[in-house]
């Protein structure tokens, strides 16, 4: 399956990462874990593998674990485990329309087709 993605689906995955943030209520309490599965290998290549973002946080796309920048400055400056952070967990799949009243309207108008590539391209039909 080939998928073309434009420069609008990369805008809206930097929207939504930016503004799921503002979501307390949707993260998780988690040990975070560095590994990722080597079937999301080229999933993740388009995903990216870091998000800003001050605080520890993962966002599970689907199985693919992205980190945020303070998790990865976290372990740099304490020398961890990565196995033994803890910080928290949003699943993308737990992310509603309701949940995103405050988002811009771009990316509310536009979640389910952002949604729907990101199955694509994760590999379901």
């Amino acid at each position: 399956m080939n998928i073309i993605l434009d420069e609008q689906f990369y805008d809206w995955l930097d929207m939504f990462e930016y503004n799921i943030l503002s979501l307390p209520g949707l993260w998780k309490p988690h040990q975070i874990t560095t590994k990722n599965n080597r079937k999301f290998e080229s999933f993740g290549k388009i995903l990216g593998t870091a998000f800003y973002s001050p605080d520890i946080l993962t966002i599970d796309y689907l199985g693919y674990l992205k980190k945020s920048t303070g998790f990865f400055q976290y372990l740099k400056q304490t020398n961890e485990n990565p196995r033994m952070v803890k910080g928290k967990i949003l699943y993308f799949q737990s992310v509603k329309m309701e949940h995103m009243t405050e988002f811009p309207p771009e990316l509310l108008s536009n979640f389910w087709e952002f949604k729907k590539t990101l199955l694509k391209i994760r590999g379901f039909k």
